[in-house]
């Protein structure tokens, strides 16, 4: 088993997406009860396009961004901004996020409502900034702010209990936030974790989703500057933090 593993459950059937850090690299599998089958793994065009026939993966496939700098090995497929994978019977929609890397990208999962973001945007925080720029992660940020509220967020990591600490500094009257610490302290006082989540929720209350809030630029003493700045404040302070 890879670290970072994140369960998406459809229809009975568990789709397990094994994301490496920062690149969104992904290897695709279905598990079944009581047995583990291999899903076919096809790269479909972008509608905008005609659609070739498909490139259909080998049993277990290496997906990766279309960004050949990136040191992944052994390479299947690789995939940029508006390639559709097909695992199975599901659909992911390949978003590219730069930022926490040059090269990230997530997955979006339309039908099932899940976004699978790695390490672009966690709950009530967001990646580090390695590769990329600010403006790049802000831009990213906002790429992913912008699917329906209904989806839920499955990330890379789970640092929703240490996000919640840092991000009470700059927003401690922001309600969506303290009932989200709430939630996240009944939660982990029951060894349950705190993901997925709701976009809708992370909306609220993710300080990192919200740079563009004139009340959030307040709260840093920002007031009147650009929201790309504002974040790359939040992501300074929470670096040091």
């Amino acid at each position: 088993m890879l670290p970072d593993a994140d369960t998406l459950l459809v229809s009975g059937v568990q789709v397990l997406l094994l994301l490496s850090v920062g690149v969104g690299t992904v290897r695709l599998k279905s598990v079944a009860p009581m047995m583990m089958t291999v899903a076919p793994v096809v790269l479909i065009a972008p509608v905008v396009q005609p659609v070739p026939a498909p490139q259909c993966a080998s049993a277990t496939s290496v997906i990766a961004p279309h960004d050949e700098s990136a040191k992944i090995a052994n390479v299947d497929l690789r995939v940029g901004q508006g390639d559709v994978v097909k695992v199975g019977s599901l659909l992911a929609r390949v978003l590219e996020t730069p930022g926490h890397t040059l090269d990230h990208i997530s997955y979006v999962f339309d039908n099932e409502k899940a976004l699978f973001a790695a390490d672009t945007l966690f709950s009530i925080g967001c990646g580090r900034v390695f590769e990329g720029t600010y403006d790049q992660m802000w831009d990213s940020l906002l790429k992913l702010r912008a699917l329906p509220d209904d989806f839920k967020l499955y990330c890379g990591h789970e640092y929703t209990a240490s996000n919640i600490k840092f991000a009470l500094t700059v927003e401690p009257d922001n309600a969506a936030l303290k009932a989200r610490a709430e939630e996240v302290t009944r939660l982990r006082a029951a060894n349950k974790p705190t993901i997925p989540t709701l976009l809708a929720d992370e909306k609220k209350a993710n300080v990192f989703l919200r740079a563009d809030e004139p009340s959030v630029a307040a709260n840093l003493h920002m007031k009147g500057r650009g929201a790309a700045e504002v974040f790359a404040e939040l992501r300074e302070r929470k670096n040091k933090s």
